[in-house]
């Protein structure tokens, strides 16, 4: 008789030896503190719309017809709508310029926050327990991690379907279980290399 593994048992070991793939994008702090356009000046999403309405010239048929008109009046509505988004990427700007500062300082409260806020890591219960994060000075930080025990984490029983669609539990070899929890524990320390690096 030959068996298969079920889609739903390998997509959960799947997910635990490639937790370390889902990367948290990095931040670059120095680029957040500059300014996104100078707040005097027309912002770059209005600016696009205000562009083609200057550079167009309408042709004889246009003109006739009188479609310039109407051209015009949708690139002077996309120009407002380009104002607004301008001025809540700006409001936005200076809503977290605080925080960049204190980041670019070493603050270790806006550390902790930043990797609150933007790792991923603390959210995933089902793959980590609990953890903790301390700050000594501003170059050394700390991270303890509390993983599942390999009980929790890994099934001793495989789901397997026959070819005829009935499922059947057979042990799962040792060596195995112990492999996939080694991977799992390295997965999750690449990941949170990742996220805090």
């Amino acid at each position: 008789m030959t068996y298969k593994i079920t889609s739903t048992q390998q997509a959960q070991l799947d997910r635990l030896i490639k937790y370390h793939l889902n990367i948290c994008s990095s931040i670059d702090w120095k680029k957040e503190e500059v300014e996104p356009f100078f707040k005097e000046q027309t912002g770059p999403n209005e600016k696009v719309w205000s562009e083609r309405e200057l550079n167009y010239i309408p042709s004889k048929l246009s003109t006739l017809s009188r479609i310039h008109k109407c051209k015009i009046k949708y690139w002077r509505l996309k120009q407002a709508q380009g104002r607004k988004k301008d001025v809540a990427l700006y409001r936005k700007w200076e809503e977290n310029y605080p925080f960049v500062q204190s980041m670019l300082k070493g603050d270790q409260d806006a550390w902790r926050t930043a990797v609150k806020t933007f790792a991923t890591f603390p959210y995933q219960n089902e793959i980590l327990k609990a953890y903790s994060l301390h700050t000594y000075n501003q170059v050394t930080a700390e991270c303890d991690i509390f993983l599942h025990s390999i009980d929790e984490v890994i099934p001793k029983k495989i789901q397997k379907i026959t070819k005829k669609g009935h499922l059947r539990y057979h042990d799962m070899p040792k060596m195995k279980r112990y492999s996939l929890y080694e991977s799992y524990v390295y997965s999750c320390l690449l990941k949170i290399t990742n996220d805090l690096l």
